[in-house]
């Protein structure tokens, strides 16, 4: 933990063996995790500049002692004071906030007369704290790391917490900080009750061990597959359940907004570009039902999408048409090896997207159904039509807008005998809502309206956040799951944001109706995270054609530490109809693009060499 040298370690041994034979002996008198630790990383975003102060009863700690410098920190924890053995918190790896003051705090001068202000990042980082941050994710997703997480973990939670291997792992604390070892209740002095409890609250506390044996296995890391065709797929990741979302009264400073699980690593290569190749004639299926939820399952197993495929040879990517649904496609869904379409104005829910939601009555209503069958329908539940919703993964969660301007959250779990009931109904717009997407990792919900603005809404509070300026009336929105990215597009405008409501590109297309902008999906593959650029978005534009955008990190010295992103053009994929694209789905898991088109086909994008998903 602590002893990162052989001169440190010594200390830490020779400290243990100091202890009288009546005494329960200790390598480290401070903890790895507490409040205190907490608040010294985050002190400059909320709420927890709020806590550093009631922690140092309303003033700030002594400039020397803040956090200014990854480096100095590191120094102090790795090799100076042995009452440093602090950790990486999180939101060290996901958190770029933590590192600007943009709440302009008043945070002193050292000693050597530096200003406390911006965290002094290494040299590597160029001054730019999201580049810090993505690097630093990168690192943590590393196969290095992977191969050595269970070392870590045997040390928290495993069997070298406590007894004879965390003496030899040199991984004994103070006995307070460990479940069970101190009682409060049994102490009848009321000062030493006191100090015991104010011990345990500011040192810290030892998580319960969950094994005590056997050394944790290591973690599998996914092979990098050599084909230039495809890559080894790896298996989902469970999507973590909702974090406590950002308090939504801090508006215009900065504050803290929780991060998914990161990912497993992906395959690294990145074989070079090549040419487009010509587009297949492709005979196309039966039409299916019109307006029924239609599935259809996938050809075998086959090691289909990585980042190396669809970020650097988006030319070799395929349509394959797969389905005719007979009117324009609204959504995608993929299920293990089934796809589920819909129409639009429905939506399916999860988890086996059997149960749909209709809207866009001119009452306002929504109506349920399971197949043929109509399970409940809510009535005015909106003052005018719906025109977007939006399921939450993983919940029984609806969210919908509507000509009136309002934002509806919806459940239909089983309290309310599966019926559909209004939850809250969110005030920020003035005029009609126009486009929906929900983060349940983030727990949010982005709205966007003909008032040209988007609003970012905390979903477990039902509450406004923050409002976003558009320019222009959004079409459609999409998050990413693992950086928290917003992006949001107009006909012919694309913005991406940050989370905590940074503009990190603009890119403004050509007025020409044929490039207009009709539906959006960001990359959110496993691999997204290990990728050289910021981020890749899918665009569907009228004219049928689909482009593939790559969110370019470029810094330099003169960007304040702020991170300029240009959009750049990769590649136009070419569908070989004319019909409007409607809907674009790229899978989270192997990175499959479907896409959807105002006709009612389907198109599968591959490779030529694999085979066409058939009907069920």
């Amino acid at each position: 933990m602590g002893a990162m040298t052989e001169p440190r370690a010594t200390e830490f041994r020779e400290r243990y063996e100091s202890f009288g034979e009546k005494e329960r002996p200790f390598h480290y008198g401070s903890h790895y995790s507490s409040s205190a630790v907490v608040v010294y990383f985050l002190m400059r975003v909320e709420p927890f500049a709020t806590h550093f102060l009631a922690l140092h009863e309303g003033r700030w700690d002594h400039p020397d002692r803040l956090f200014h410098s990854l480096h100095e920190a590191w120094v102090l924890s790795s090799s100076g004071s042995t009452s440093h053995v602090m950790e990486l918190i999180p939101e060290l790896f996901y958190l770029p906030e933590l590192f600007r003051n943009e709440n302009k705090f008043s945070l002193g001068t050292k000693q050597n007369h530096e200003v406390i202000d911006y965290v002094v990042l290494p040299p590597w980082a160029r001054g730019s704290p999201r580049l810090f941050v993505r690097k630093h994710m990168q690192a943590l997703e590393s196969p290095y790391v992977s191969e050595h997480l269970n070392d870590w973990i045997d040390l928290i939670w495993g069997y070298k917490q406590r007894g004879k291997a965390a003496e030899e792992a040199m991984n004994v604390f103070h006995y307070s900080s460990y479940e069970g070892e101190a009682n409060p209740e049994a102490i009848e002095d009321p000062l030493q009750r006191k100090a015991l409890l104010d011990m345990i609250l500011n040192f810290g506390q030892t998580p319960s061990q969950l094994w005590d044996k056997t050394p944790h296995p290591k973690r599998a890391v996914p092979t990098t597959g050599t084909s230039t065709s495809a890559s080894a797929s790896t298996s989902p990741v469970s999507p973590p359940s909702p974090a406590p979302s950002p308090p939504p009264g801090l508006a215009g400073g900065a504050h803290h907004v929780p991060p998914p699980r990161p990912p497993p690593p992906p395959p690294s290569t990145t074989p070079p570009l090549e040419k487009p190749a010509a587009v297949p004639a492709i005979p196309l299926p039966q039409p299916a039902v019109a307006g029924a939820v239609t599935a259809m399952t996938a050809a075998a197993p086959q090691p289909v999408y990585s980042a190396s495929l669809i970020c650097s040879q988006p030319s070799k990517l395929m349509p394959v048409v797969i389905r005719d649904i007979g009117e324009a496609v609204g959504d995608i869904r993929c299920l293990g090896d089934k796809v589920f379409t819909v129409r639009k104005t429905k939506v399916m829910l999860p988890p086996t997207f059997i149960r749909h939601v209709v809207w866009g009555y001119a009452d306002g209503s929504m109506r349920m159904w399971s197949g043929e069958k109509m399970l409940s329908i809510i009535e005015h539940a909106h003052d005018a039509p719906v025109t977007c919703m939006a399921a939450v993964e993983g919940t029984q969660l609806l969210v919908s807008g509507s000509d009136d301007a309002t934002v509806k959250v919806l459940t239909t779990d089983s309290a309310s005998g599966g019926e559909l009931v209004v939850l809250a109904t969110m005030y920020a717009h003035r005029d009609s809502v126009t486009c929906l997407a929900v983060s349940r990792t983030y727990s949010i919900v982005v709205s966007g309206s003909r008032d040209n603005t988007c609003v970012i809404w905390d979903l477990n509070h039902f509450a406004y956040v923050r409002q976003l300026s558009h320019g222009e009336a959004p079409l459609c929105i999409d998050i990413h799951e693992v950086m928290g990215d917003i992006v949001v597009c107009s006909a012919h405008l694309i913005r991406l944001w940050s989370v905590n409501g940074e503009l990190l590109a603009h890119h403004k297309l050509q007025h020409q109706s044929k490039e207009a902008i009709t539906c959006c999906s960001l990359y959110k593959a496993q691999d997204s995270i290990v990728l050289d650029h910021e981020g890749l978005l899918f665009t569907g534009h009228v004219d049928g054609s689909i482009r593939v955008w790559v969110f370019d990190a470029n810094v330099t010295a003169d960007t304040g530490g702020n991170t300029t992103l240009i959009t750049l053009l990769l590649h136009v994929l070419e569908t070989g109809f004319t019909e409007p694209i409607t809907c674009l789905h790229v899978t989270p898991d192997k990175g499959k693009l479907y896409s959807g088109d105002a006709k009612g086909l389907v198109t599968w994008w591959t490779v030529p060499e694999l085979r066409v998903p058939t009907k069920r």
